[in-house]
């Protein structure tokens, strides 16, 4: 995952001066973010309702026509009663409270079962404290690409209950809304293997119910809200770009550039001024009207704009830059919504060293200690053969790698042209395994009766100048039996596209990542490993170390001086995630609804 930055320096980069602000507000980068685990500043009235809320009823009540009742004596009464109702409702386990939404009583009896019934967010001052952090944090849920929606907070935000039954009702919902929204920022709110079966990440886990019980015993909720999101810094920067691009969408978002003939730099066209306040949304050195303009800084701004999202650096506006620059601003939301939950599929901090493949951006790193080593273009799946999400470990080096040809491509892609031309196996040094004795390229077989859906042979390809693989195989056991390797078609490493695979990934400088897999140096062992390939003969050399590689699909990037880079879904994974999340709170709507229709 190259950053953002470096593939910026490859495009012109002259400052131009900066204009007045537009009805298309401009994003504000570098310095002016700080970087944080950040909260969200609630608006003065939320914060109003929700303390109000959190704080219950404070007067003193009196007993019928006597004195007021001893504050002592009403708490330890008001108590007891409290304890009791959450017992009753504990025991009761009805199907909602307060809004209809279902609730997972099993976590709250064990999480209550700990406390001997106690409730956690009323009864002192320290208690309503915490209930006021708690609804502050599920309000400001948002900041963290999560839907505050989900976690009750109309329910929660209403007067408080003047009885102990609806005061317990009210305690249970806020626990039951906590332990939903802290399992939601640790570990996303859908599961990666619910939307994709192409995923094989570590199985990460929380014990909501364990870490909210430790969290409340040393009084430190706070330090538990700060630890639920990731702790990747890609992830922290993303939540400040959520921001911002939500700010440009709810201001109107950005000009849409209208299409017709290709729109040129050096020409009158009036849409050159609707590019230049498009592209000074998301660029501050761009001056955003044309009387503020310095010669050559549109054409300097679009190649900044062509490098950030990963588009060919040609200076024109063709079709696929046009499309790219013409997608909302709204939509650009949803994108950094989905990256942040594919985020919280992750592990919770990487290796010292590891490879990082981002498939969206057709680029591998290697990182070590936080600090890329590594860069290299790859080529992965096509749309019909998609590169998976997962973690393997590479384990060793294959040296002059035959190919063992996969049944799908024998029947789908091989057997057609093998019924053109019985000598394509011989022509592309593939031998038949199990062929004929004596016909090692089955150059004698009949294949026009060879049916496609009971291909009987297993096909090979020998090492060699037209292997498939190259001359180098990275081996890394995982479910998909995918892996890295070298290939003869390194033309196609030129283009900005490069989703040409059947979902290998091809390295580009696969010399250099074998180098350091066999001894932890770029360099030292790349001779070594010409002088193998030359010689021909099959071999396998095993990692000093194993190394982790993760492969990964991350579209949308921010750096650390704050320009957001972002890239073609190709696969279509933000969009079905998206889709996902969509479905996922809609789901929790229509269980809230439910109980009411019922009623009825």
């Amino acid at each position: 995952m190259l950053r953002a930055k470096t593939r910026a320096s490859l495009a012109a980069n002259r400052p131009g001066r900066k204009g007045s602000a537009l009805r298309h507000p401009r994003l504000p980068l570098g310095a002016a973010a700080p970087r944080r685990r950040r909260r969200r500043i609630l608006s003065a009235g939320v914060i109003f309702a929700l303390a109000i809320a959190a704080a219950g009823p404070a007067r003193a009540q009196e007993v019928p026509g006597g004195s007021p009742v001893a504050p002592s004596q009403r708490g330890a009464a008001a108590d007891q009663a409290l304890g009791a109702a959450l017992r009753q409702l504990l025991d009761r386990a009805p199907s909602h409270l307060l809004d209809n939404q279902p609730i997972d009583f099993a976590s709250l009896r064990r999480f209550y079962a700990g406390r001997g019934n106690r409730p956690a967010w009323t009864g002192s001052d320290a208690a309503r404290e915490r209930a006021t952090l708690a609804l502050s944090s599920l309000a400001q849920s948002a900041g963290d690409g999560l839907n505050p929606a989900d976690y009750r907070l109309t329910a929660l935000s209403a007067p408080p209950p003047p009885d102990a039954a609806g005061a317990a009702a009210r305690e249970l919902v806020l626990t039951d809304a906590f332990l939903r929204f802290a399992h939601d920022l640790r570990l996303g709110r859908v599961a990666a293997d619910e939307v994709f079966d192409d995923v094989h990440l570590p199985k990460a886990g929380l014990d909501a119910v364990g870490a909210l019980e430790t969290a409340l015993q040393r009084n430190d909720l706070a330090r538990l809200i700060a630890d639920l999101p990731p702790r990747h810094p890609e992830y922290a920067r993303l939540g400040d770009a959520l921001k911002r691009y939500r700010a440009v969408a709810a201001n109107g978002g950005w000009p849409q550039i209208p299409g017709g003939d290709e729109l040129k730099l050096d020409s009158d066209d009036p849409r050159l001024v609707v590019l230049r306040q498009r592209l000074a949304v998301e660029d501050a050195q761009l001056a955003p009207l044309p009387a503020q303009a310095v010669k050559g800084d549109l054409a300097a701004a679009l190649g900044r704009y062509q490098a950030r999202n990963g588009l060919a650096i040609d200076g024109r506006i063709g079709a696929k830059t046009l499309a790219m620059l013409n997608i909302g601003a709204a939509e650009r939301v949803d994108q950094i919504v989905a990256n942040m939950e594919r985020w919280r599929w992750m592990p919770r901090s990487f290796e010292e060293r590891y490879i990082m493949v981002n498939t969206a951006d057709v680029e591998l790193e290697v990182v070590d200690h936080g600090e890329p080593i590594l860069l290299s273009k790859v080529v992965v799946g096509d749309q019909r053969h998609q590169s998976p999400i997962l973690r393997a470990y590479a384990v060793s080096v294959t040296v002059n790698p035959p190919w063992r040809v996969p049944l799908s491509i024998a029947e789908k892609e091989f057997l057609p042209k093998l019924r053109r031309d019985p000598n394509y196996l011989f022509n592309e040094n593939i031998v038949v395994l199990n062929g004929p004795e004596g016909d090692p390229y089955g150059q004698h077989i009949n294949w026009q009766r060879v049916q496609a859906k009971r291909f009987p042979y297993l096909l090979e390809q020998l090492p060699g100048p037209k292997n498939s693989l190259g001359g180098l195989k990275i081996e890394m056991p995982n479910p998909f039996d995918v892996y890295l390797h070298d290939t003869p078609l390194r033309r196609l490493f030129a283009r900005a596209q490069r989703t040409f695979s059947h979902g290998c990934i091809r390295v580009e400088h696969v010399a250099a990542l074998a180098s350091l897999l066999l001894t932890g140096d770029k360099a030292e062992a790349i001779p070594d490993l010409e002088a193998k390939i030359a010689a021909g003969e099959t071999l396998n050399l095993p990692a000093i170390k194993a190394l982790p590689v993760y492969v990964a699909y991350w579209t949308a990037m921010e750096d650390a001086d704050g320009t957001v880079g972002f890239r073609a879904d190709a696969y279509d994974r933000d969009g079905r995630l998206t889709r996902a999340l969509a479905s996922h709170s809609r789901l929790i709507s229509l269980l809230k609804e439910a109980p009411r229709a019922a009623a009825r």
